[in-house]
């Protein structure tokens, strides 16, 4: 793949006038990580922004006890770190779930873009609102709020309907996907979201093997996260 073609992918770039997407082709290059390779680490000075152009991400958190807390996962076309456009110091880590190609453009070269093309500064305040957005809906899905079979099919639906592939009658959540990485993603212990996943999967609603995910039946899955007695 080229730097013009992967320049294509990034949803943010798409709203890039024709002069900054001719000068971001001169500065920006690919750089490939494999599964496990930090992407940038919390605290660390960060020169450059990210943009996924193949694979996914996983954007987390570790507090003062060392628990871990997935924030989000990101696929194709994302924007990785808007964050250090303020300041050049990573508030999160990211680490790649498998095979993932990345866009990497100077931090530097990005702000004088900004400057010049509204278009590009318009999206950039678009995506961080977005995320705003799924930040607060996160915290309405924590434990105080909704019990842990709730959380869990609220997870695993928001990632089947953002990462999910059709599969005959079931949408499979298309990376792979562990209990303890999904127990990560909610802020909870393994065991208890093993013993909620069990609790779904026995009632057909979703089927775990392998470390992929498959759910047998999207509306029931909602049902189960609106309902105040599950």
């Amino acid at each position: 793949m080229t730097i013009k073609e992967a320049c294509t992918i990034p949803k943010i770039l798409q709203y890039a006038n024709a002069s900054t997407k001719e000068r971001l082709v001169t500065c920006a290059s690919l750089k490939t990580f494999q599964k496990g390779e930090f992407i940038f680490q919390d605290k660390e000075n960060v020169s450059q922004l990210y943009f996924v152009i193949k694979g996914y991400v996983s954007i987390f958190k570790v507090n003062k006890k060392q628990d871990k807390k997935a924030i989000f996962v990101y696929g194709e076309g994302e924007m990785l770190n808007e964050v250090i456009i303020q300041e050049p110091v990573a508030s999160v880590s990211c680490e790649a779930l498998g095979e993932v190609i990345i866009l990497v453009i100077p931090r530097g070269v990005f702000l004088e873009l900004l400057e010049q093309d509204f278009g590009l500064t318009k999206a950039i305040l678009g995506s961080l609102a977005v995320k705003v957005r799924r930040l607060y809906h996160q915290l309405g899905n924590t434990s105080n709020m909704m019990n842990l079979e709730r959380q869990v099919a609220a997870k695993l639906w928001r990632l089947a309907k953002d990462f999910g592939v059709s599969e005959k009658d079931e949408v499979q959540i298309n990376f792979d996907l562990s209990i303890t990485f999904l127990a990560d993603m909610i802020g909870s212990k393994r065991e208890s979201v093993s013993r909620a996943v069990k609790c779904l999967s026995e009632k057909g609603i979703i089927r775990a093997e392998r470390n992929r995910f498959y759910i047998c039946d999207m509306e029931q899955l909602i049902a189960v996260v609106k309902s105040e007695k599950a």
